[in-house]
């Protein structure tokens, strides 16, 4: 045999060799795999949290009250009002359960789209335009039946609430009283400021915000007045403490609550149960489970709602409840509003600087990825530098999160052409920032190294004089030098607002089981519900955590009431 027909023939004989092999090592995995499936899975210690184990139900013998209605709502938010008046107008028979001593709510922004309003100013967007910007936002983890919902439905939603008052629409210059039991509207940031655009802006902004002012207390006061006028039953200072869903099957029957007093009253409801009780952000232990990256802001949540005996709601009592009776809670990631409520000018996009003095992010962006970028800094620290141009500088900004230091309106800086940016007042900028004439008296007065402060300036002021910001691509237009004296800085806040994460619903607020069937006789709105946000609350659409509220409310109370 000749030397390349010997080379040819080993190889050949190797192959066969190595094809045994691999068949033999195929068989092999494959009666490891059939061993491991027979074999029993090794024990683990349980490590389910307490909240999660359900209590034993509660006796008829523990019974002092038993009330029969068609409709049970838990809670008197915005969703849990929305709810009642929807199910009262469909002709059906509520009770509601409160567990404060009267309705609750919080701040002022209701996040929709063509309402009556907007029409009113011009304002019009496509449901698709905003639908298709949150899911991409949300990377298709959301639910677009919801979504597509509250695109179509919300501005009517808005428009249904305040149906019942008298409002006065006004625009950011309004200086509104404090202490009005007026209800006033106003929608920030319209007409958009000169500089803004949405097609070229860096974070896709929508104008979604409508501010229900000086708060929501007066125009929800009316919804809950229509409902008592309507035959709505309310049970304040009262806690809902179990459904009634024998064995954890068929139809949701009702609830058992206790009042003040510790009597457990049960409410029969002949068509079912809305869920409206809020989110899950005083509840530490659930914060650990669902959303940890925000657990170390407990207690700072910046919202305190009471109840009957002063203390903190918002602890889950609605995720509980349905998952104690057979409710699957949404997969996650949970989205925290965590946001950063700015420096001393805000949430615009004027330089930030973390606890060493560096710079470390593009400043053009919204409060929610400020949170996410400062809670990775260290000490989770940043502070908002600007020199004394801030007042003529505001007119280029965006109107994301901007608005938001505009609580105080008098002596009013900052008007940009075609619209309002930053609303501020000289005033309460010196009071929320340090000063001095140096940079150096500057990161002393800030307790941040000066050597690498003056750095850091000096570079970002050589990136803005180029009119090109190579380290993090700031666009041009908003890249000022901080160059003219006093110089100022401002540490920037972070508050936990809520954590969205809630039970699994379909299109129709029904809560779903493990199974994704929905469970008979169970709706879930407002935070108690899921499906809406993932890993952030993105203000895209900003407000949306009330918009949705109301709209799916709505949506709960009217399905309920026709079940």
């Amino acid at each position: 045999m000749k030397e390349n027909e010997k080379q040819i023939q080993a190889r050949r004989n190797f192959l066969k060799g190595s094809a045994a092999m691999g068949l033999a090592s195929v068989a092999t995995a494959v009666a490891a795999s059939k061993m491991a499936q027979a074999a029993p899975a090794p024990s683990e210690p349980a490590c389910e949290p307490d909240f999660l184990k359900a209590p034993e139900p509660i006796p008829d013998s523990k019974i002092a009250k038993t009330i029969t209605t068609d409709v049970v709502v838990i809670g008197s938010a915005l969703s849990g009002l929305s709810a009642t008046r929807a199910a009262l107008e469909a002709g059906a028979k509520v009770a509601v359960i409160e567990k404060s001593n009267d309705i609750v709510y919080r701040s002022s922004d209701v996040g929709v789209i063509n309402s009556s309003i907007d029409k009113k100013l011009g304002l019009h967007y496509e449901p698709a335009e905003v639908v298709n910007a949150i899911q991409d936002y949300y990377h298709h983890r959301v639910n677009g039946d919801l979504w597509r919902h509250w695109a179509e439905n919300s501005g009517a939603a808005l428009d249904w609430w305040l149906s019942l008052v008298q409002y006065k629409l006004v625009d950011e210059k309004f200086d509104i009283p404090q202490d009005s039991k007026e209800v006033f509207v106003r929608v920030p940031h319209w007409p958009h400021p000169k500089a803004f655009n949405l097609a070229k802006e860096h974070y896709a902004t929508f104008t979604t915000v409508h501010q229900i002012l000086p708060d929501m207390g007066t125009a929800l006061r009316a919804v809950y007045n229509k409902c008592v006028a309507m035959g709505g039953d309310f049970h304040f200072a009262t806690w809902a403490r179990q459904l009634v869903r024998p064995n954890n099957e068929g139809r949701v029957e009702g609830v058992i609550a206790q009042d003040k007093d510790g009597n457990y009253i049960k409410f029969v409801a002949r068509k079912g149960v809305i869920l409206c009780t809020g989110d899950y952000s005083n509840d530490r232990k659930m914060l650990e489970k669902y959303c940890p990256q925000v657990a170390d802001l407990y207690p700072h949540s910046i919202w305190f709602n009471k109840d009957a005996n002063g203390v903190n709601t918002n602890t889950g009592d609605g995720q509980k409840m349905g998952m104690w009776a057979g409710a699957l809670f949404e997969r996650g990631p949970h989205s925290p509003v965590s946001h950063c409520v700015g420096g001393p000018l805000g949430d615009d996009s004027f330089l930030l600087v973390n606890a060493r003095g560096e710079r470390f992010m593009n400043e053009d962006n919204d409060g929610q990825q400020f949170s996410n970028a400062i809670e990775r800094q260290p000490k989770m620290q940043a502070f908002q530098i600007f020199d004394a141009k801030w007042p003529e500088q505001l007119g280029s900004q965006g109107i994301s999160h901007g608005q938001i230091s505009g609580l105080n309106m008098d002596a009013v800086v900052g008007k940009g052409e075609g619209g309002w940016t930053s609303i501020t007042t000289k005033a309460k900028v010196e009071r929320m920032s340090k000063k001095s004439d140096t940079l150096e008296g500057l990161a002393k007065e800030l307790g941040l190294p000066a050597e690498q402060f003056v750095a850091t300036i000096k570079h970002y002021n050589q990136l803005a004089r180029a009119g090109k910001d190579t380290d993090y691509y700031k666009r041009a237009d908003r890249l000022f030098p901080v160059e003219k004296a006093p110089f100022y800085g401002g540490r920037t806040g972070q508050a936990l607002l809520v954590v969205m994460g809630g039970l699994e619903v379909n299109g129709r607020c029904e809560v779903l089981d493990p199974k994704f069937n929905p469970i008979p006789g169970l709706w879930a709105a407002g935070n108690a519900m899921g499906n809406r946000f993932s890993s952030d609350y993105a203000v895209t659409a900003a407000g949306v955590s009330h918009g949705t509220a109301l709209t799916f409310g709505r949506l709960a109370g009217t399905e309920a009431a026709k079940s």
